[in-house]
């Protein structure tokens, strides 16, 4: 790979959530514009701009949510009504636009955000052109090179009655220019190096070919399909998914103290540094608990852990800070 500037500096403060509800937000106002169109097909009228509200969701709240009107107020928007639907508008959105979703689901999906508001023609009609957006987005070309693309499973509740949450794998991307990109949404069984390597073709596929830095959980035998797919890249554990199994693993009175000093190794500004502190936290930690309870049991883990110091060639900062400021 050539030697070209990066700008990282964006990424201290990185919000993943804020990234989500932006996404979130486009897809809602995308389906309501395509709600209103399908709706001024049957019925005569002509649009008349739009009118703003703020919309909860567990990610908080979406703020200037644009809502599309008809001149004459005769249309009301089904998309983020009724108030008590059983499953979340953030769930059902990941949902539709998760790779591997099916017609059919999509179909049920509008079908529940719906209701009976529309005829069949008309809900037929929206779901066409939904597909369409759907499958602008999962199939959308990638730019070839990526500071980084960080990998995480998240789960949600996207079938009515369906207790059980669904893993949907989440693919960011953070470009050269420092900016961030919400690369996919991939439904799956279960988390699995299996599920993730569908992940990296599918990016690959889609022209993604030259990512510095691949961040994801320790999930077994998931480095060796980074490596397959992407030799030329860096894999790094995530300091996040640590950071979580840390402090579940310590006493509650010393979470605030060890994070303290995690935090230390993730912050340094060079790989000797961060040895440094890595030996401090273990003599400090190892008598009170055991090496699995802190997830470093060797001197590799810490160095799997800092993978991105190979960029310091690049920029000053280093990409662990970007990790540690969302996790700790």
């Amino acid at each position: 790979m050539e030697n070209t500037h990066i700008n990282i500096s964006a990424l201290d403060n990185v919000d993943i959530d804020k990234i989500l509800k932006q996404t979130i937000k486009e897809k809602i106002e995308k389906l309501m514009e395509i709600e209103l169109n399908a709706y001024l097909e049957e019925n005569p009228g002509v649009k008349n701009g739009k009118y703003k509200r703020d919309l909860k969701t567990k990610y908080g709240e979406i703020k200037q949510l644009n809502i599309p009107r008809d001149r004459d107020s005769n249309f009301h928007t089904q998309v983020i009504e009724p108030y008590n639907r059983s499953i979340g508008m953030e769930d059902l959105i990941v949902s539709m636009y998760s790779n591997g979703i099916s017609t059919r689901r999509i179909a049920g999906i509008l079908e529940d955000i719906l209701g009976n508001k529309y005829s069949k023609s008309t809900v037929s009609r929206i779901t066409d052109l939904t597909m369409e957006e759907v499958y602008k987005f999962i199939n959308r070309p990638l730019d070839k090179r990526y500071i980084a693309v960080f990998l995480d499973g998240l789960f949600f509740y996207l079938r009515r009655g369906n207790v059980d949450k669904e893993p949907v794998i989440f693919a960011l991307g953070i470009k050269e220019t420092g900016e961030y990109e919400l690369l996919g949404f991939y439904l799956t069984v279960k988390e699995s190096h299996n599920a993730y390597k569908d992940v990296l073709e599918d990016l690959y596929n889609r022209g993604l070919k030259e990512p510095l830095l691949i961040v994801a959980d320790g999930i077994k035998n998931l480095d060796e399909e980074v490596m397959e797919i992407y030799p030329g890249s860096e894999f790094q554990l995530c300091t996040i998914h640590y950071a979580r199994g840390l402090k579940s693993n310590v006493r509650e009175k010393d979470i605030e103290e060890i994070t303290i000093d995690a935090n230390k190794m993730f912050k340094c500004d060079n790989k000797e540094e961060a040895i440094i502190r890595f030996n401090d936290f273990k003599y400090k930690w190892e008598n009170k608990y055991s090496a699995p309870h802190l997830h470093l049991d060797t001197l590799n883990d810490i160095v799997r852990l800092m993978k991105s110091f190979i960029l310091l060639y690049l920029h000053r900062q280093t990409l662990s800070s970007y990790f540690c400021s969302i996790s700790l």
